[in-house]
C-alpha cells in the first residue's frame, strides 16, 4: 500500500468551529467567515481558566 505523505502546512489545517473550512492552526480571524480565534476550542478555554485560577490562588498565599 503507498502511504500519502502530507506536507508540513496540510499537517496543521483544523477546521474553523464556525464555517467548518480548512484553515491554519493559529490563524487569529477565519478568511471564510471572519470569526475570530476560530480553531478555539472549549477545552483549550476551560482548561486555561482552570490553570489561570490555581496560579493565582498560590501567588495569593505569597502575597500575604
Amino acid at each position: 500500500m503507498a502511504s500519502i505523505q502530507m506536507s508540513k502546512d496540510e499537517k496543521k489545517l483544523v477546521k474553523c468551529k464556525n464555517c467548518s473550512y480548512d484553515i491554519r492552526k493559529n490563524s487569529r480571524r477565519c478568511p471564510y467567515c471572519g470569526i475570530l480565534n476560530p480553531t478555539v476550542t472549549i477545552k483549550e478555554v476551560f482548561v486555561t481558566t482552570i490553570i489561570m485560577i490555581a496560579v493565582l490562588f498560590i501567588l495569593s498565599f505569597f502575597i500575604q
